[in-house]
């Protein structure tokens, strides 16, 4: 396809088989995929920051809806990803762009009213027509990816560091995922046992909070959740503000790492709130 807007030929940068919604939002990888899928229907591409695109994806989603599977919308971070927005030559937001057989096409910058967004999509529908390009999708939400199951992969081969690269990314698209903050502190486990006798710290008898934690640490591994919480429980009564503080800490990464909505977790957190207040 002839480039009919003048600007960077992108055809041939990615390819994409998964289910999309009406809008999505865009990473590296998700832009490698709605690249692939021009060649199929047109993207209307919103580059936004700050939430000053939220007016104009509302309308075009809407549009987008109505279109029936003939066009797609992804919106890109620029605040976030600005690698992806320089990468189009977008220097300021909201911007929206058409993608078409690979190739970026600038529509309009900043709100504009519908019947003028309306009008703008037609003609790219029309124009995507023109050069071959009349496919369409189902419209549905997007399922996510395992990531989950992915970085227990990892973990499962041994690759840590890989794994706590992936969960960061996790993190940023899921902060309050349960089973990925819960990644998050067995990794931290790992790496503190990794040079810890087991033997010896399952027999540690300390009321010292960092040697407390050793042996937590030391029961979670050899299996024992419960024990592994008690121990710091137990020492709570006796220990010193300063330690009390160390100990709610230690209790609370155990609570994330065995899982917030366990039962051993709940019953825990209700005997700590006891000691406290």
């Amino acid at each position: 396809m002839s480039n009919i807007y003048g600007g960077q030929d992108l055809s041939g940068l990615g390819k994409g088989d998964r289910a999309y919604p009406p809008f999505a939002t865009a990473d590296e990888s998700k832009l490698r995929e709605y690249i692939e899928l021009s060649n199929q229907v047109p993207i209307i591409v919103v580059f936004g920051a700050n939430q000053d695109a939220d007016g104009i994806q509302q309308k075009l989603k809407t549009l987008i809806v109505e279109a029936a599977g003939r066009l797609l919308g992804l919106e890109i971070d620029a605040q976030n990803q600005p690698q992806l927005a320089q990468a189009f030559g977008v220097d300021q937001t909201p911007t929206v762009m058409a993608l078409l057989g690979g190739q970026p096409a600038p529509l309009f910058t900043g709100d504009q009213p519908e019947q003028q967004i309306s009008s703008v999509v037609n003609q790219v529908l029309q124009a995507a027509v023109q050069n071959g390009i009349s496919g369409s999708v189902n419209l549905g939400e997007e399922q996510k990816p395992d990531l989950a199951g992915l970085i227990a992969n990892l973990i499962s081969q041994g690759q840590i560091d890989l794994a706590e690269q992936e969960l960061e990314k996790a993190l940023q698209l899921e902060p309050n995922d349960e089973q990925l903050i819960s990644m998050k502190r067995q990794i931290e486990l790992m790496k503190r046992m990794g040079d810890v006798d087991l033997n010896q710290a399952l027999e540690i008898e300390s009321d010292d909070p960092d040697q407390l934690r050793k042996k937590s640490d030391a029961l979670l591994v050899h299996g024992d959740a419960q024990k592994a919480l008690d121990n710091l429980l137990d020492r709570f009564v006796t220990a010193s503000d300063e330690d009390k503080e160390k100990l709610r800490n230690h209790l609370l990464e155990l609570f994330e790492l065995i899982g917030n909505s366990d039962p051993l977790v709940l019953k825990a957190r209700a005997k700590l709130a006891s000691l406290l207040f």
